[in-house]
């Protein structure tokens, strides 16, 4: 894996706000799988249990991409200052 790539991933798992959605995710479709396999996919327990899924699943999605901009421009930042720096 890239040093970028280590370095999203620590970012990810340090932001108590995705990693509390992750643990929610991981709950959900467990839970789900466990239903699925009880309960046909028409079931109300099985569907709701799918809808909650997908719904933290777009949140999961929308909390990285917040997080990974914010990485973004604080490296662009730090690039800028250090830039500003050495012309002065």
């Amino acid at each position: 894996m890239s040093s970028e790539g280590n370095l999203s991933t620590t970012m990810l798992t340090q932001d108590s706000n995705y990693q509390a959605l992750f643990t929610q995710l991981k709950d959900l479709e467990l839970k789900y799988n466990q239903e699925s396999v009880r309960f046909s996919s028409e079931n109300p327990l099985v569907v709701s249990l799918k809808e909650k899924r997908d719904a933290v699943l777009i949140l999961l999605r929308e909390r990285a991409q917040q997080v990974l901009k914010r990485q973004v421009e604080d490296r662009e930042l730090t690039k800028g200052g250090i830039s500003n720096l050495l012309t002065t």
